[in-house]
């Protein structure tokens, strides 16, 4: 059995040299959101714990029925932003985007690199500092847009989006090429 080898270009971003299978598909590049975007959610349950402890050091009694729905509330917290996370992914083929979001209802979308009419990057200054942000990808034709939300180094993302479709639009003009002069058409327009 061959193993996948990553890459990794963040700590939710990773290219795969031999890929994944979705549904027989290798995916070149696949992301998540980041756990920096649940930073509000990490800090309650360290505000949580903190009260706990001062409790604890200043040797004020908690309920063990507060202390038991404490526990659970922060655990579940932590499950619960661990499992958004996870069924939230994108990821790129050698010739398409395909987006994976939902935790009750799995809703899958795969788009064509041919359709793709431009890349865009939105960081505002809270998710600049932390180094994060979200990629909205455009389509031709259709009002509506991917939009790959909370990924780690978005940048770094982007280029190497470009740097795939571009190797894909290489790759199609070869064939194309080659295509036109192996035909009675093509060799009538080369005349």
């Amino acid at each position: 059995m061959n193993i996948p080898r990553r890459k990794s270009i963040g700590d939710d971003l990773s290219l795969v040299e031999q890929g994944n299978n979705m549904q027989k598909k290798n995916f070149l590049l696949k992301v998540r959101r980041t756990r920096r975007s649940y930073f509000l959610v990490y800090f309650m349950i360290l505000i949580i714990i903190g009260v706990l402890i001062y409790f604890n050091i200043n040797g004020l009694a908690i309920p063990t029925f507060t202390l038991v729905i404490s526990i659970g509330f922060i655990i579940l917290l932590v499950k619960f932003t661990e499992i958004h996370r996870m069924r939230h992914w994108w990821a790129i083929t050698d010739s398409t985007l395909i987006q994976s979001v939902g935790l009750l209802n799995k809703n899958m979308r795969e788009v064509s690199f041919s359709s793709i009419s431009d890349v865009g990057i939105n960081k505002p200054l809270f998710k600049r500092l932390l180094n994060y942000g979200d990629v909205t990808v455009r389509i031709f034709l259709n009002e509506t847009s991917i939009k790959i939300k909370n990924i780690s180094n978005p940048e770094r993302f982007v280029e190497n989006f470009q740097s795939i479709i571009s190797q894909d639009r290489k790759n199609n003009a070869l064939f194309f090429e080659g295509f036109s002069e192996d035909t009675k058409i093509g060799r009538k327009i080369k005349k």
